[in-house]
C-alpha cells in the first residue's frame, strides 16, 4: 500500500502544480506537466500491474505522438492551415507534381524530406491537415528506439523501461517534432541505422546490412549533414574492428574476419555517396570551399543601438543535466562492463554526438539543438545508468525528479512559452502579411519568425529579415521601404557570421521611433505595417 501512495503522488502533485498553473496565467506548462503525470502512471502501471514490456513501450509511444501532434497543430488551428515554409513547399509539389518550386533551392536537390509528406497528402486527400503532421506523430517512434537501445547496452529490465520513460520526456527531438525540418527527417533516418548497425554485431544477420544500405542512400538525398553521419559510421566501423582485432572488446574472431569485407564495402559505399552528393547532386563542393573563404574574410560588427543577450543558464539545464549523467554512465559502462562490439557502437556514437554539440557550442560550426538532437536516444539509457549508481532510494528519487523537471520544463519544449520565440502566427498577425502580400512588390523587412513564416512563395515581393542597420538605428526609406510588425514585438536574432548568430535586444521603441518617422499603413491588434 506504501508503495502505491508513492506512485500516486508525484501525478498528484504535478496536477496540483499544473492547477495552480492556469489560474498564475502559466497555461504553457500545463501540457507538459499533464506528460509527466502520464509517462510516471505508465511507468507505475509496468511495476504495479505486470503489465508486458511490449504494451508499456507502446503507451509511452502514444502519449508522446499525442503530445508534438498537438503542439504541431496549435498553428493549425489557429488560421486552418500550417503556415511554415516546409508545408507550403509540400503544396507545392502535390500541386504542381515536382519538385521545383520547393521554397530553397539546396533542398530541391535533394527533396525526401519534402516528398514523404507530399505523398501523405495525396493518400489522405488532406487539403485542410498539415502534410507534415506526419513526422509529429512519427515522434513516437523515439520512445521505441531508446528501449532497444537500453537493451543492446545491456541495461536490465526496469532500466530500459526507465530509460524509455526518461526519454520520453526529451526536449530536443519533441520540439523538432512539432516544429518538423529535415534535421529532424535526417534524424529519424540515423537511428535506423545505428539500430541496424548493432543488429548485425549482435548476432551477425545479414539482412540488417540491406537497410543500412539503403538508409544511407536515402540520407544522401534527405539533408547536407549526410556527409558527417556517414563519416561517423566510418568511424565506428574503424574503432570496433580495430578494438576487436586486438581482442579490447569481446568478439568472435571468425565473425570479425567475416565482416571485414563488409567494412571495407561500406567504407567505399559511404565515399562514395559523399562524392556523388557533394559534386553530381547538390554541387556543394565549390559552395563549401566559397563559404569558408568568405567566412575567412569577415569583419566583426558590433551594433550601436542594441545589446546582445543570452538565455539564462537555467534555461538550458536540461542539457547540463543530461551531459553530466550521460557522462558519469558513459565513463562507467567503458571501465566496468564488458564491451561488446554493438555496446562500443553505441558508446561511440554518444561520445561523437557529444563531441558535436561540444564543437557547436564552441566554435559554432553548425547549430547546437542539431547535434543535441542526434545524442538524446543513446544519451538517456546512459543518463539511467549513472542513477543506478546511487545507493539510496530517497536520493535516486530527487534525482528523478530533477531530471524529470529539467526535461519536461525545457523552455525549447514547449510550444507555448512566453519566454521563447513563437514558431507561428495568429488570425491577426497572418491577416497584417496577407495585406503586404496584396498591396506591396517591394521587399518587406520584418522580424525572425515572420520572415520564415511568410505565407506565400510564389509572391512578387519577398519578406526579408532585419539586418545590422536595425541594431544601428539607421532605417533609412531607400534601406527600408515597407516595415512588418508584430504588435508583441520579440528579440530580434540576428544571423550571420558577423553577429556571431547572437540574439540583440533594441535599445530604443523601434514602434514609437517607426510611428514619428513613418506612415502607418496598416494595423490590426496583432501588426502593424509601415511605409
Amino acid at each position: 500500500m506504501a508503495r502505491q501512495k508513492l506512485l500516486i503522488l508525484p501525478p498528484s502533485i504535478i496536477t496540483t502544480v499544473a492547477t495552480v498553473a492556469y489560474f498564475l496565467n502559466l497555461n504553457h506548462i500545463i501540457i507538459p506537466m499533464t506528460m509527466v503525470s502520464c509517462v510516471i502512471l505508465t511507468l507505475g502501471l509496468y511495476l504495479y500491474s505486470k503489465a508486458k514490456e511490449g504494451v508499456i513501450i507502446a503507451i509511452l509511444s502514444f502519449i508522446v505522438s499525442t503530445v508534438s501532434i498537438y503542439y504541431h497543430a496549435i498553428a493549425y488551428s489557429t488560421i486552418g492551415i500550417d503556415q511554415s515554409r516546409f508545408a507550403y513547399s509540400v503544396r507545392s509539389i502535390v500541386e504542381s507534381g515536382t519538385t521545383d518550386y520547393i521554397h530553397s533551392g539546396f533542398y530541391n536537390d535533394i527533396p525526401l524530406f519534402y516528398i514523404l509528406p507530399s505523398i501523405y497528402n495525396l493518400i489522405s486527400g488532406g487539403e485542410y491537415i498539415s502534410p507534415l503532421i506526419i513526422y509529429a506523430a512519427a515522434a513516437g517512434l523515439v520512445p521505441m528506439f531508446i528501449y532497444l537501445f537500453s537493451s543492446r547496452l545491456r541495461l536490465n529490465e526496469h532500466q530500459s523501461i526507465a530509460a524509455t520513460g526518461l526519454g520520453s520526456l526529451l526536449p530536443m527531438y519533441r520540439y523538432f517534432a512539432f516544429e518538423p525540418n529535415p534535421n529532424y527527417h535526417l534524424f529519424l533516418i540515423t537511428l535506423v541505422i545505428i539500430f541496424s548497425l548493432s543488429m548485425f554485431l549482435d548476432n551477425n544477420d545479414q539482412r540488417p546490412l540491406l537497410l543500412v544500405v539503403l538508409a544511407m542512400v536515402a540520407i544522401i538525398y534527405s539533408h547536407k549533414l549526410a556527409t558527417i553521419i556517414i563519416s561517423i559510421i566510418v568511424f565506428f566501423i574503424m574503432t570496433t574492428s580495430i578494438l576487436g582485432e586486438y581482442n579490447i572488446i569481446q568478439s568472435d574472431p571468425q565473425g570479425r574476419r567475416q565482416r571485414y569485407d563488409f567494412w571495407a564495402i561500406l567504407m567505399v559505399l559511404g565515399g562514395v555517396l559523399v562524392l556523388f552528393q557533394w559534386i553530381y547532386v547538390g554541387d556543394y563542393l565549390y559552395s563549401a570551399f566559397s563559404r569558408v573563404f568568405e567566412q575567412s574574410e569577415s569583419i566583426s560588427v558590433v551594433p550601436t543601438a542594441a545589446e546582445s543577450v543570452s538565455d539564462p543558464l537555467i534555461w538550458h539545464s536540461h542539457v547540463i543535466v543530461l551531459l553530466g549523467l550521460a557522462g558519469v554512465g558513459w565513463v562507467y559502462s567503458i571501465k566496468h562492463t564488458k564491451l561488446s562490439e554493438q555496446r562500443v557502437l553505441l558508446l561511440s556514437y554518444a561520445a561523437v554526438a557529444s563531441f558535436l554539440y561540444i564543437v557547436a557550442t564552441v566554435g559554432g560550426i553548425l547549430p547546437q539543438q542539431r547535434a543535441l538532437l542526434m545524442g538524446e536516444p543513446i544519451l538517456a539509457p546512459l543518463s539511467v545508468v549513472a542513477i543506478s549508481l546511487v545507493n539510496r532510494k530517497s536520493i535516486i528519487i530527487l534525482v528523478a525528479v530533477g531530471v524529470v523537471l529539467s526535461f519536461s520544463l525545457a523552455p525549447i519544449a514547449i510550444a507555448d512559452n512566453p519566454n521563447q520565440h513563437k514558431y507561428y502566427l495568429d488570425e491577426d498577425e497572418y491577416m497584417g502579411q496577407e495585406f503586404m502580400i496584396e498591396n506591396s512588390e517591394s521587399p518587406v523587412y520584418t522580424d525572425r519568425i515572420s520572415t520564415a513564416k511568410a505565407m506565400e512563395i510564389d509572391i512578387e515581393n519577398e519578406f526579408n529579415q532585419f539586418d545590422i542597420n536595425l541594431l544601428n538605428k539607421n532605417i533609412s526609406e531607400e534601406s527600408y521601404e515597407y516595415i512588418y510588425l508584430r504588435s508583441a514585438q520579440e528579440q530580434f536574432l540576428i544571423r550571420g557570421s558577423e553577429l556571431d548568430d547572437s540574439t540583440w535586444q533594441l535599445n530604443y521603441d523601434l514602434e514609437k521611433y517607426l510611428s514619428n518617422n513613418r506612415n502607418k499603413i496598416y494595423s490590426n491588434s496583432g501588426s502593424d505595417v509601415y511605409n
